[in-house]
């Protein structure tokens, strides 16, 4: 379903944000939004545009003939357009970190070092992978294969390997592994300092949790505790303080 042009689309929203959006979705390949399953986007703009079409003709429907239920279909468009959103966010955000559940995307970049280390080719070391790995790291590099041997250059199948997982850590992982000037042992060094910005990040990411968890935590002990706290123990003591001057 598309409502709108690309040339339109891009013209709204730029052409950075519109490319970055399309290239998003079709690494995915769809995502379902509402009762919609978008796989462009073009797709997802014209249906967001649809949808908010359809809610601004409501809301002034209802402002017009029925003032009382303007502001709960106000706040029911908010919802719904905010739904929209998180659906499509989501979808990217699980399929982004897809390939570091269970620690798959550094145990492919550690069987990459330790190849390397022995001066293995790095197409040599990627049938390995695809022989004896299982996972989603083990299919984007198949299908790398897959082009490379049918004729495309290994160096151009893993880019496209790379955009497609919409991985930073895999994207640089690529950049490193098709450096022509480098030696083996050189790309094996510099994919063990990437394999250490990896746990330097998860590290952080985890901290940055901890830290938020904290916070909600805090606000249960405040009022589990110190309220009461206040109640029993501050407050009867305010009381006679005041009986005493008000004598």
């Amino acid at each position: 379903m598309k409502l709108l042009q690309e040339k339109t689309i891009k013209k709204m929203t730029g052409e950075d944000l519109f490319s970055r959006i399309d290239r998003e979705i079709k690494a995915v390949g769809k995502i379902k939004i509402l009762f919609m399953n978008i796989t462009s986007a073009a797709e997802l703009f014209s249906f967001f545009s649809l949808i908010l079409g359809f809610s601004l003709f409501l809301l002034l429907t209802l402002f017009i003939l029925n003032s009382a239920l303007f502001k709960p279909a106000l706040a029911l468009t908010v919802g719904l357009n905010f739904i929209m959103y998180l659906s499509y966010r989501d979808t990217v955000n699980r399929y982004k970190k897809r390939l570091m559940a269970d620690n798959e995307l550094p145990a492919i970049l550690e069987t990459f070092v330790s190849g390397l280390s022995v001066g293995m080719p790095v197409e040599n070391i990627m049938r390995y992978i695809v022989e004896n790995k299982k996972g989603y790291m083990k299919e984007i590099i198949q299908e790398a294969l897959y082009k490379a041997d049918a004729g495309m250059a290994l160096s151009l199948s893993l880019e496209e390997a790379a955009e497609k997982s919409l991985s930073k850590y895999f994207q640089r992982a690529v950049k490193i592994l098709i450096k022509t000037s480098e030696t083996s042992q050189g790309l094996a060094e510099q994919l063990e300092e990437l394999l250490r910005d990896i746990e330097e990040d998860r590290i952080n990411e985890k901290t940055a949790k901890a830290s938020v968890l904290d916070n909600v935590i805090a606000i249960p002990v405040l009022i589990g505790f110190f309220i009461p706290l206040i109640v029993f123990v501050v407050f009867p003591f305010i009381v006679s303080f005041s009986n005493i001057f008000g004598r």
